[in-house]
């Protein structure tokens, strides 16, 4: 939904709505294993923050990439391997391929299992409760019932 945006600033969730590859959905459904499902209705006509878009992964990840690279408080390094990551109350330090960064914070943001979190916690994907990326993508759909 456009609200988290909303939250966050509503510029960029204008700038969202005005240039991101999407497609607006007015309701989504989840289906459970029993078959059962569940509805979820969007865009309310009174709140444009209630709107909700499909989008491609690749194309909301590079949204979000461009608007943070200009930020005059965030340094982006592409193209490291991560070999460590280090935290203490004051800061965090990750240890790559070319070369050593600390910060008051790091972001992972590289993959559905980040490499941040692999190094900082000990979380195991439970086999049980995981589905690994499922995407679909469907053309000329009018009706889904």
């Amino acid at each position: 939904m456009v609200k988290q945006l909303y939250r966050i600033d509503p510029e960029l969730a204008k700038r969202f709505t005005d240039q991101a590859e999407k497609h607006p959905v007015s309701i989504i459904r989840f289906v459970a294993p029993n078959d059962v499902p569940l509805d979820i209705h969007f865009l309310q006509a009174n709140d444009p923050a209630s709107a909700a878009y499909v989008s491609k992964r690749i194309d909301f990840d590079n949204f979000l990439f461009e608007e943070i690279i200009n930020l005059p408080n965030v340094t982006v390094f592409q193209d490291h391997k991560v070999l460590a990551v280090k935290t203490d109350t004051e800061s965090a330090t990750v240890i790559t391929d070319l070369g050593t960064f600390t910060a008051k914070i790091v972001l992972g943001a590289d993959d559905a299992q980040p490499i941040v979190n692999k190094k900082l916690t000990s979380t195991k994907i439970d086999r049980k409760h995981y589905m690994p990326r499922v995407r679909q993508y469907f053309e000329g759909v009018d009706n889904y019932q």
